[in-house]
């Protein structure tokens, strides 16, 4: 299983908690049919601006770059963006991750 922490660089943290409330709610559906699942959504306390949103995602295949380039062109991904202004999303970074299982040895 391939996991994914995703970074979303927002302008305003309106725009952050409105992209995270709506918007990545209705991904959380739209992104299952896509192999995609979605574990959690956090968005950025600390007061900044730019504000960030960071989702946590996994896919069981091993192209999770694919299957989300094919989401994005959906009309699935267009319906989930409705009535957002895309030009308020000023970065978007993907990073592979993977759990650490720590022995009790170790610690």
């Amino acid at each position: 299983m391939m996991i994914q922490l995703r970074i979303y660089t927002l302008a305003s943290k309106e725009a952050a908690q409105k992209y995270a409330n709506v918007h990545w709610k209705r991904h959380i559906e739209s992104l299952k049919k896509y192999g995609i699942t979605t574990h959690e959504v956090y968005v950025e306390s600390s007061g900044q601006v730019p504000t960030r949103v960071f989702a946590i995602v996994s896919y069981e295949g091993t192209d999770l770059r694919s299957q989300n380039e094919k989401y994005m062109a959906s009309a699935d991904f267009k319906a989930d963006m409705k009535g957002f202004q895309m030009s308020d999303i000023q970065g978007v970074e993907e990073i592979l991750i993977e759990s650490i299982s720590f022995d009790s040895d170790v610690l």
